[in-house]
């Protein structure tokens, strides 16, 4: 997945198909970054939607031009390197699964709580 996201700061392109998000980690995690960067248009739902998206995609040379010349600002800006926001998700993520085990142990109903 980094050598994927890394592809996008020289100003690659990238597309990624929705339709395979739920089969593999790297197609979620492509789509993922794509709507971090605000790029949810470069995610496609099916695969004549992928092959469509490509071609519209390569044909624009004015707008590929633009974001080639802002990707990287728009990475460096994005929650994908905000590592204080990401920190602090996974730290409530794992407070919070400490206190689901710890209820599951101690054998106590949410319902109580």
């Amino acid at each position: 997945m980094f050598k994927w996201l890394k592809s996008l700061q020289p100003g690659k392109r990238a597309i990624a198909g929705a339709k395979h998000t739920r089969e593999t980690s790297i197609s979620r995690s492509s789509c993922s970054i794509l709507k971090n960067l605000g790029m949810d248009d470069w995610v496609a739902t099916c695969e004549d939607e992928f092959v469509a998206l490509a071609k519209q995609l390569s044909n624009n040379r004015n707008n590929l031009t633009t974001l080639r010349s802002g990707l990287r600002a728009k990475i460096q800006s994005s929650p994908i390197m905000d590592i204080a926001l990401f920190t602090k998700n996974l730290e409530s993520a794992y407070r919070k699964a400490w206190v689901e085990k710890s209820i599951e142990q101690a054998g106590i109903k949410q319902s109580k709580l």
